[in-house]
């Protein structure tokens, strides 16, 4: 299972992400890679594997069973 240590969250007003097409709530992990491949074994309904971002972040994202988009994240080193 992945371990989610060092975790950021940051959350968004439902009504503007929904708006965007952007994740609902955004939060920051160690090895996005590692949390991926384990979303993908469970059948997490994934909407982009990692990617790298101008930002500096490598991120995915994923659907909830809610239908909220949710954001993961990792700095680039």
């Amino acid at each position: 299972m992945a371990e989610l240590t060092g975790l950021a969250l940051v959350l968004l007003v439902p009504d503007v992400a929904a708006a965007l097409d952007h994740y609902r709530d955004y939060l920051w992990v160690d090895d996005v890679g590692t949390l991926h491949q384990e979303l993908v074994s469970r059948g997490a309904d994934i909407i982009h594997g990692p990617t790298e971002r101008p930002w500096q972040m490598r991120e995915i994202r994923v659907r909830d069973l809610n239908g909220y988009v949710l954001g993961f994240g990792e700095p680039l080193a």
